[in-house]
């Protein structure tokens, strides 16, 4: 095994304000400073402005990426760097395509209400249809993407 790369990563230069040409200029930053994995943190995916929403709506947001994540990819591989991205598939935000079509899939005790912290749920693991729905999510963003990393966050305790 060859020790960890080092990573950079989106998040407190970027937050969810996605703009390509920013990224790709951070990138190349990155790379002359001899960073060797480029990470896209949260903010790429459905209509992700905020924390309030589209967790779990695992599709590259086009408002940003209107060519798709594939640009923003090559060009840090281009510069030498692998690609990573984030994602927290474990979660759901009530304010998502995911929530309001399967509000039924969040992790729950019949009886008690819906617990909420950070502006979301947890979803439920234990469904087989919850973590299909997950694995074709992921497996559809690094089939179709040379990603080389997931920066899978858990943010959030469970109950």
């Amino acid at each position: 095994m060859r020790p960890r790369p080092v990573t950079f990563n989106t998040w407190e230069v970027a937050y969810f304000k996605h703009d390509l040409e920013t990224l790709k200029r951070q990138a190349e930053h990155a790379a002359r400073l001899g960073i060797e994995r480029f990470v896209v943190d949260d903010g790429w995916f459905g209509q992700r402005d905020d924390a309030t929403s589209s967790l779990g709506d695992w599709t590259v947001d086009r408002r940003k990426y209107p060519d798709g994540l594939g640009p923003l990819i090559d060009h840090a591989q281009a510069l030498g760097m692998e690609f990573g991205i984030w994602v927290e598939p474990e979660m759901v935000n009530p304010n998502s395509d995911l929530f309001r079509a399967h509000p039924d899939w969040i992790l729950q005790v019949a009886g008690r209400p819906h617990i909420t912290a950070r502006n979301q749920h947890v979803l439920d693991l234990t469904r087989e249809e919850v973590t299909d729905y997950l694995f074709d999510a992921l497996d559809l963003l690094l089939s179709s993407h040379s990603i080389a990393y997931l920066k899978w966050d858990m943010n959030r305790d469970l109950v």
